[in-house]
């Protein structure tokens, strides 16, 4: 699982680098405030595999407010 948190024409490089290896990838909004970009990377299981076909994990909110990891697949 890759965090990118690049935007535009860097992002779809960084995201196209990602799949092209085999990961997924996690966005990650630079406008976001550092302690909600940090909530979103502590939730996020960057160092455990991804299944094949696993494209994006999304955060979002979920009823507590606190980021909750959904899967979409290519």
């Amino acid at each position: 699982l890759v965090p990118v948190e690049a935007r535009g024409a860097a992002f779809v490089e960084e995201l196209t680098r990602a799949w092209d290896q085999g990961d997924a990838v996690l966005p990650v909004d630079p406008r976001l405030p550092v302690p909600a970009r940090a909530a979103v990377l502590e939730a996020a299981p960057l160092d455990e595999p991804v299944e094949p076909g696993d494209a994006l994990v999304v955060a979002t909110s979920g009823t507590t407010g606190e980021p909750k990891l959904a899967v979409l697949t290519h």
